[in-house]
């Protein structure tokens, strides 16, 4: 057995050390494997020791249970927020709301499990790219031989002429069966040849245009009968001379039957082929350079030829986190939970679904999520972060892209540097816990999606990861 956790050099650093007698009974933590792979040996307990110190009241006590989605504050507001700037709600002079958070009726989406109880709410990212899915192209079915040119904003570059259709799954050419729902196919001889969209227009770029040195990372999925797909920002007008910064590839064998994500994901994506990039996803603009672009990328490696189907186009703002944040005080006022601690480990267990609207008639560009991230970020000082950056917390994520159906996850925490000490009163606030689509601490991670959530718990363990 082990012995009893005594508080650690680092609680004295955290400075509130609270006398606890040990009840000489054995007191287990029980790491639920509920949705995701918990540390190994989750079985934590809390024996009898006549020197040690007894933790078993914060044995399955949800820290955040009275701050559940739907909770408010005092004067009627959500206790769950966005940091300013990234909704209406928190500045009226946005264009756009980058993020949205929603209570969505049970008898439309379904309650949540038997046994589990609280409202349902959805978390989305908002996809800047306009019709991104091409589920709103204006073609109703397959194999319309429509070259989409001046269709929500495409047009071709170059002399030639660009071979561009909207296709679904019913097509027999094994190149034009769609990606999702419907794609856009991309067939035609002249690699200098381009398939463009002016991102400067606000029918593009939903939160206005995209102007001079704003930041986007972009993502898409694709298939391609091609090595390599240039992909550039050019200015519509000098398309013999390009820079292919954001060039897409792929490894192995050419088939074309197979999908791919870009940026790569490492893997992570388990629905999805694991595609090689020669550049990035991190696109600032630059002045007159605002022609995002298809095009090829050198004859002498597969010559003057683009054939790809390309789907699942989304921008979102570089320089933003979309955090949804809770701020944790130090106790509950109504004494119904112990205080919190520095130290140890924090696991957040959180319900989720896949969005039954994602992708749906009514909501053609809405994504469904593929990531999801959890975190602690601690507070600095006692002020409402108002950035949208996090601090130095610690988040982990999970690839959430193949649900169908209610699961929950199970995400342990630790390393934070939560800082506690006796002069804190119970309401005050010791750090922000935060739930995220995607995974702003990397760009390959940072995507639009929706997502449904409910029922989330919080617990301490005294024991590091």
């Amino acid at each position: 057995m082990r012995p009893c956790w005594k508080a650690p050099p680092s609680d004295a650093i955290f400075g509130h050390i609270v006398t606890r007698t040990c009840t000489g009974t054995v007191r287990p933590f029980l790491a639920r494997a509920a949705g995701v792979a918990v540390v190994t040996g989750a079985l934590l307990a809390l024996t009898a020791c006549p020197s040690g110190v007894d933790w078993s009241d914060y044995q399955g006590v949800n820290l955040v249970a009275n701050r559940q989605f739907g909770s408010t504050d005092a004067n009627g507001g959500s206790l769950w927020y966005f940091a300013d700037g990234l909704d209406k709600d928190t500045d009226s002079s946005l264009p756009y709301d980058y993020v949205q958070f929603e209570e969505v009726s049970s008898e439309v989406y379904g309650s949540l499990p038997s046994g589990v109880s609280g409202p349902v709410y959805r978390l989305e990212v908002k996809n800047l790219f306009a019709d991104g899915t091409f589920e709103n192209s204006g073609v109703a079915s397959a194999n319309v031989v429509d070259n989409h040119d001046g269709v929500n904003g495409w047009a071709e570059q170059g002399s030639g002429f660009v071979n561009a259709t909207i296709v679904d799954g019913t097509a027999t050419d094994p190149l034009k069966p769609a990606i999702d729902g419907l794609s856009l196919n991309l067939n035609f001889e002249d690699a200098q040849q381009r398939y463009a969209i002016d991102l400067s227009q606000s029918s593009v770029i939903l939160d206005g245009g995209a102007s001079a040195n704003d930041a986007y990372a972009f993502s898409l999925d694709f298939r391609m009968a091609i090595q390599s797909l240039g992909i550039e920002l050019n200015d519509n007008v000098s398309v013999g001379s390009v820079n292919y910064d954001y060039s897409i590839a792929r490894g192995g064998t050419i088939s074309d039957t197979l999908v791919y994500s870009f940026p790569s994901t490492g893997g992570e994506n388990t629905l999805t082929e694991v595609a090689d990039s020669i550049g990035t996803n991190l696109i600032t603009i630059e002045p007159g350079l605002t022609w995002f672009s298809f095009g090829g990328i050198d004859p002498s490696v597969q010559g003057d030829r683009v054939e790809a189907v390309v789907d699942n186009i989304r921008f979102v703002r570089a320089d933003q986190n979309h955090l949804l944040r809770l701020p944790v005080p130090y106790a509950d006022p109504a004494g119904t939970r112990p205080e919190l601690r520095g130290g140890g480990s924090y696991t957040v267990r959180l319900w989720v679904r896949d969005d039954p609207t994602a992708e749906s008639v009514g909501t053609p560009n809405r994504i469904p999520a593929r990531f999801i991230s959890v975190g602690i970020d601690p507070r600095t000082n006692t002020a409402v972060p108002v950035t949208k950056t996090r601090s130095t917390g610690a988040s982990a994520r999970r690839f959430v892209g193949d649900l169908n159906g209610w699961k929950e996850l199970t995400i342990q925490l630790s390393g934070a540097a939560i800082q506690t000490d006796t002069s804190m009163t119970s309401a005050t606030t010791v750090f922000d816990l935060t739930i995220e689509i995607g995974d702003s601490s990397s760009a390959a991670f940072r995507d639009a999606g929706s997502i449904l959530i409910g029922a989330v718990e919080l617990e301490w363990s005294p024991y590091s990861l």
